[in-house]
């Protein structure tokens, strides 16, 4: 994972993600600047702990279970929702923009069911005759 897929999947500042992937590479913290996106770390090593009162989950990577609840569970409906609304993943039938994470993350057939929920929209998008912004016309053929 680099800091983008952790900014993503924490949900913290870009800053934040770059000196805990910095302190995974055993970076100093204030070198955390001078990460790229090139720099990928396994996500056992990332130390964003999760403080809680049950015990079973003091203590916990954050990233680790986050990752591992969406390979288990899948994608939450309110993501999926967010998705199934961002026109670039749509028309492009694919995870785009800060979703493409998640091509790292889910199953090969929860990838695939994604992608047959967005040629669905895409298909009832396209019929509904909706304006397609410029930049994604080459998309909607």
């Amino acid at each position: 994972m680099n800091y983008k897929d952790v900014q993503f999947l924490v949900g913290c500042t870009e800053n934040q993600a770059r000196r805990a992937v910095a302190r995974a590479l055993g970076n100093s913290a204030g070198s955390g600047l001078l990460v790229s996106p090139s720099d990928t770390v396994d996500v056992r090593k990332l130390d964003i702990k999760i403080n809680s009162f049950a015990d079973c989950m003091n203590g916990v990577s954050i990233v680790e279970y986050t990752v591992n609840q969406l390979r288990a569970k899948g994608i939450p409906g309110n993501m999926k929702r967010e998705i199934l609304g961002d026109i670039r993943c749509v028309l492009r039938v694919g995870l785009y923009g800060k979703y493409a994470t998640l091509l790292k993350i889910l199953t090969k057939e929860q990838i695939d069911s994604l992608k047959e929920s967005l040629q669905r929209r895409k298909d009832a998008f396209l019929a509904g005759k909706n304006k397609i912004p410029k930049s994604l016309e080459r998309f909607a053929r």
